[in-house]
Order: structure tokens, then sequence, then C-alpha cells
């Protein structure tokens, strides 16, 4: 596989529909997937992450899907955590938290999709506007891919490069205090179901490219954080109560003397 490049951009999680819709408007096909051609995808990754991405091995009615209008097929795909368009060679996989990726070499593609605002949005969440990430598919200390796995290797990277994105995302998240049990309740969810799951059996690239990205101490980190502000946010509670169990025996004080006094009158 040829070196590709991939660009990360940050929208807005509830802009996600739109964003589908547009897409279909520019042209762009959702990536639908079948066992039959899509083998070395489906063996390659295990069920909970194949489940997780291609959800679209699951479509039993593409003609009815293809025939819905733009809208409609955007809603649907709203409902998904991730999905996966193309536009000739052009890749763009989105995730439900607003994370996307375009994987392209044109020009037009990089113009059109790779937007200033939405790249600066990158760096509310510390990590460089103008980063990319170059993919080769190639694993430390081997000369070549395994080429039964060409393609299954870059969706596995997309992964792990949507952890570490997602991870810096939060770190960010969780210091807005309004926000913060929705953000941890999510926080639990993509532990349980993206973060501990294991991708695939048939090698050790992502183990790889994990270190790579250091997506293990940005899981630290943030877990960090939650446990630190979960504990203050507790502390101010506690606090809180203490403030108001010792204003309701300051009232309750005054109203027994009140009734001592007229009662001794």
């Amino acid at each position: 596989m040829e070196e590709r490049k991939i660009y990360p951009i940050l929208i807005n999680r509830n802009r996600m529909t739109d964003y589908y819709n547009m897409l279909f408007e520019k042209g762009f096909q959702l990536k639908v997937f079948k066992k039959e051609k899509d083998d070395d995808i489906y063996d390659y990754f295990l069920p909970l992450i194949r489940n997780l991405m291609f959800w679209t091995f699951d479509i039993d009615k593409i003609e009815e899907f293809n025939a819905a209008d733009t809208l409609t097929k955007a809603t649907i795909c709203k409902e998904y955590k991730c999905n996966i368009f193309y536009k000739g060679e052009s890749e763009i996989v989105c995730f439900e938290p607003g994370i996307i990726f375009v994987v392209t070499e044109s020009k037009e593609v990089i113009e059109e999709f790779v937007k200033e605002s939405e790249r600066k949005n990158l760096e509310k969440i510390n990590i460089r506007a103008d980063r990319t990430y170059n993919f080769s598919g190639k694993e430390k200390g081997k000369e070549e891919e395994d080429p039964n796995f060409e393609r299954a290797h870059l969706y596995a990277y997309l992964i792990q490069l949507y952890k570490a994105v997602y991870l810096n995302k939060v770190n960010k998240e969780v210091a807005v205090e309004d926000t913060f049990d929705r953000t941890r309740k999510e926080f639990v969810d993509f532990t349980q179901n993206i973060f501990n799951v294991q991708i695939t059996d048939k090698d050790k690239i992502c183990d790889s490219w994990a270190r790579d990205l250091e997506i293990d101490r940005l899981y630290i980190m943030d877990e960090n954080q939650f446990d630190l502000l979960y504990k203050n946010n507790k502390l101010n509670e506690n606090k809180y109560t203490l403030k108001v169990i010792a204003g309701l025996l300051v009232v309750l004080t005054i109203v027994g003397i009140i009734i001592l006094f007229n009662f001794l009158g």
C-alpha cells in the first residue's frame, strides 16, 4: 500500500447529521461492506470492533437506503458510532463525537473538506491545527506489510488514531463542570466498548501504533483527571451539605427559643 495522508478535523457532534447530509450532496457515498467481497476486512477485525466500525456489513436492503433522500440517509447514519464515506480514492471516516479523518491525496478534497476552522478546533484539545498523519501500513521492524490485510490495516490505524484524538478531547471537556457527569458517562462507555476491546487477533501491529500514539499515557492522564475532579466535587458537595445542616440547626434553635419563651410567658 502506498503511503496515504490522513487529515484529522473536529466538528461539533450536534452537526453530524448536517455533515453527513453535506457529504451525500457533494457526491460521497456510504461505504457498504459485504462479507463475500470484503472478507479481508471481515476476517481481520474481531466482532465488537467490526460491529462498531463496519455496521454496513449488516445492511440487508441497500437498494432502499440508496433510494432515500440525502437527509434520510444522513439521519440513519447518525444512529451509528462510525460511518465511512468514499468518493473516488478519497475516504472520510467519521466517528460519532465529531472526530473525522479525511484520507486523501486529492487537492480538491483537501480544499473542500479540510477546512481551517475545523482544523483550528484541534488546538482546543491540544493538537496542532496543521497535524497530518502519514500511513504506510508497515509495522516497525518489518520491511513489508502483510498483503492480506493492506486495507484492514488502514482502518485499524484509524481506530487507534481515533482513540488518541478522543482522549485529548476528553481531557479538555472533563474540566467543564456543567457537563462533567455526561463526559464521565461517555468516557466509561468508551472504555468498555472501544478502549478495552481487542481489535484483532491476526497480528500485533495495533499494539505498535498504540505505543507510537501514546494511547495508554493519554488514558491514564484522563483517568487521573476524572478521579481528581470527582473527589473535589464530592468534597464541595460535602461542604455544602454541612453548611445546609448548620443553617437548619440555627433555624431550629431559634424556633425552639421562641417556643420556649412563648411557653414561659
